[in-house]
């Protein structure tokens, strides 16, 4: 049996491009289209992309709730 090997290495998208989504979650569907379908094409998968807004600290509360 061959061994399969897989490539574990993930690029992180930058705190800034993070900020920027999330920036557009809040505010602009369209900006938030725009902005994934660049990502994307980038070849970043959308759990790179989740990963990264999950972590930064820009998104202040990931339950959606408001204080």
């Amino acid at each position: 049996m061959t061994d399969i090997s897989h490539d574990t290495t993930e690029r992180k998208l930058s705190a800034a491009a993070a900020a920027e989504l999330i920036s557009a979650l809040g505010s602009s569907p369209g900006r938030l289209e725009t902005l994934l379908f660049r990502y994307r094409n980038a070849g970043f998968s959308d759990r790179e992309i989740v990963v990264a807004m999950a972590a930064s600290p820009r998104l202040v509360n990931p339950l959606g709730r408001r204080r």
